[in-house]
């Protein structure tokens, strides 16, 4: 599927097949969570997020839970971002959402001049492979597309729609 996606817009069953094919899937472990920086201890909801993510992987986390820890993806560093992301792109392929999750997922994937966010937005970009970054690219594109327009164009705009067009 990855191949056919150049110059190609993707429909939502094709978005969470690429999706599933370039995010690994990890157990969530007390150490990934752990390792975070001080500001997992200011999600006020963190001793709960944690029990509902241990031992799991990111397919495995349903409706409720990214509904209700939306805002958990602010505060988690890469490791543990990267192992749950994807479930947030999922959901949001799969639920014309709105509520807080659109509005998490495009503020963490915006671009923006703040110095301490522009470090955190280039390490995270730096650490995606040429297909996730694809892959969120045309979800983004996809999720443009609904009735968080605006907040998701103005993440697309912000970096994604300028990435060499090609195939994952």
């Amino acid at each position: 599927m990855l191949e056919k996606t150049e110059n190609k817009s993707l429909v939502g069953s094709e978005l969470l097949s690429v999706i599933a094919e370039v995010f690994p899937l990890q157990l969530l472990s007390q150490e990934i969570i752990n390792n975070t920086s001080a500001s997992w201890e200011g999600y006020d909801y963190s001793k709960e997020f944690e029990a509902g993510v241990f031992g799991k992987s990111w397919d495995m986390l349903d409706k409720v839970f990214i509904e209700t820890h939306a805002s958990a993806i602010i505060y988690l560093e890469h490791q543990a971002f990267f192992a749950i992301f994807p479930a947030y792109l999922s959901y949001l392929v799969r639920n014309d959402a709105y509520n807080e999750v659109p509005f998490m997922v495009a503020s963490k994937l915006t671009k923006t001049n703040d110095e301490l966010e522009l470090r955190v937005f280039d390490a995270m970009v730096n650490s995606l492979s040429n297909a996730q970054k694809i892959v969120i690219r045309h979800v983004l594109i996809f999720l443009s597309k609904n009735h968080v327009e605006e907040v998701m164009q103005l993440a697309l705009t912000s970096y994604w729609k300028d990435m060499a067009e090609g195939s994952i």
